[in-house]
Formats: structure tokens, C-alpha cells, sequence
């Protein structure tokens, strides 16, 4: 069973990279076209086109944000409050961690919900259109890691950590 959903998460990252590279490069490519097109261009659909690129950036560069912490959650490379995880035992953490994959998944089901609720449904709405599958896939993600045993430090990372 720990396989499957293994298996499911290595796909799940294998997709999540090549989104997250694809909105990397597009940013790269709509900045420097947003920055030619407001210096060399000054038609009308060059600025309605800038003007469009300005408001779709902001969008994409939560995009990576996301799915960076998506592929963060795989990696176990998430940003967490470390200094107490040091000093409860094993098995706590053992029982913690999953805990806390089930909270974050709670609260993403809030957001997905609050967003499904209160957004229009038409092609231009960033919420439905994008937010709403990445934040499923993310749930997706910590639901699939309640039930991946997280490889807890050993002492020596721990006492090494501690030294820093």
C-alpha cells in the first residue's frame, strides 16, 4: 500500500516539475516581453497586451510558489518549526507527523472549499481555473504522506544541528 502511494507521489512531482518549469520559463520570457513591448511598441494592443502580461505575472509566480512547496512536501524539505521536533521522542514523532500532513490537508480543504464557493465560473477566473487544481493536488500531496512514514533524524543530525 506505502508503495502505491509512493508511486502516486513520484508522479505527482514528475508532473508538479515540469508545471513549475514551464511557469519558470514563461515568467522569464513575459517579463522581458512586457519590458520590450512597454519600450519599443506603443499601439493599442501592444499596451492592452503589457497590460494583460502585468496582471498574469503576479498569478504565476504563486504558481511556482506552490508547486515549490508542493515538491517540498515530497521532499520532506518543507519549512517547519524544528527546534522542539528535537526534543520529543521517536514515536511522537512518528505520531505527529502525519497529524500534522492531516491538519494542513484540513486547512486546504477550507480553501479549496472558500474558493469553490465564492469564485464565478467562466475561463478567466484564475481561481477556478488554476488555484483550485493546484491546491487539490496539494491536498492530494499530504494526504497521500499521512500514510508515508516520514524518515525521522537520527541523533547525530539532531546534535549537529544543535551545534549550529
Amino acid at each position: 500500500m506505502v508503495d502505491k502511494f509512493k508511486q502516486a507521489d513520484k508522479i505527482l512531482v514528475f508532473i508538479e516539475t515540469g508545471v513549475g518549469i514551464l511557469a519558470f520559463s514563461a515568467i522569464v520570457l513575459f517579463s522581458l516581453a512586457n519590458l520590450l513591448i512597454r519600450n519599443f511598441l506603443q499601439s493599442e494592443w501592444s499596451i492592452n497586451l503589457a497590460d494583460w502580461i502585468g496582471t498574469t505575472l503576479p498569478h504565476m509566480i504563486i504558481i511556482v510558489g506552490l508547486l515549490g512547496a508542493s515538491i517540498g512536501v515530497s521532499r520532506n524539505e518543507v519549512i517547519r518549526i524544528d527546534f522542539l521536533r528535537q526534543y520529543y521522542p521517536e514515536k511522537l514523532a512518528r505520531f505527529l507527523n502525519p497529524l500534522l500532513y492531516l491538519a494542513t490537508s484540513v486547512i486546504l480543504g477550507i480553501f479549496i472549499y472558500t474558493a469553490w464557493k465564492t469564485s464565478e465560473f467562466d475561463d478567466t477566473n484564475w481561481i477556478v481555473t488554476v488555484y483550485i487544481p493546484l491546491f487539490v493536488t496539494f491536498t492530494l500531496k499530504c494526504i497521500i504522506h499521512i500514510f508515508i512514514p516520514i524518515p525521522i533524524p537520527d541523533q547525530a543530525h539532531v546534535d549537529s544541528a544543535q551545534k549550529r
